[in-house]
């Protein structure tokens, strides 16, 4: 496991990594020693359990392997710390007016379908809810532990979410 002194996060960093942020792409970059991994953010990353405050998703989590949201988001859980903050900003499938959104259509690496209530899943106190519990957690195995801090639209066509772990 990677040993950290930077305790913020940018996956899907690319050419652009957060000042202050350990960057982690699957393309190779040249970043100092110790701000960058290479790596593919559809498995497990290579840092110890709760080794993060925060971890940022800028344009990212929609280049996923659509069938690997839940091991992404068990992965989130995984790394960051107690009250640790988990920040997206992507493209969903149907913008802010119902319509198909382009900027998630017209990119072919835009794979993974993300909305706003997706992320519902992942918030506990929605998993407590009557029959919840069993569904996600137990047949779908999601047994992470956010809430909501803030679901805004950026604009017409790209959603920020930010999320707290308990």
């Amino acid at each position: 496991m990677e040993n950290t002194k930077l305790e913020k996060l940018d996956l899907g960093c690319g050419n652009k990594k957060l000042s202050g942020y350990i960057g982690v792409d699957i393309s190779l970059y040249n970043y100092p020693k110790g701000e960058f991994v290479q790596a593919d953010i559809n498995y497990p990353l290579p840092f110890d359990d709760e080794s993060f405050i925060e971890i940022k998703a800028l344009q990212t989590i929609e280049h996923i392997d659509n069938s690997r949201k839940i091991e992404f988001m068990c992965e989130i859980n995984r790394l960051l710390k107690h009250d640790g903050i988990f920040v997206a900003e992507f493209p969903p499938p149907i913008d802010k007016n119902g319509n198909p959104n382009d900027i998630f259509f017209t990119d072919p690496t835009h794979t993974a379908w993300w909305t706003a209530d997706t992320f519902a899943c992942f918030c506990k106190s929605f998993r407590e809810q009557d029959g919840n519990k069993d569904i996600y957690e137990i047949g779908y195995g999601i047994d992470t532990q956010f809430e909501y801090l803030k679901n805004d639209w950026i604009n017409d066509r790209e959603l920020h979410i930010e999320m707290v772990k308990l």
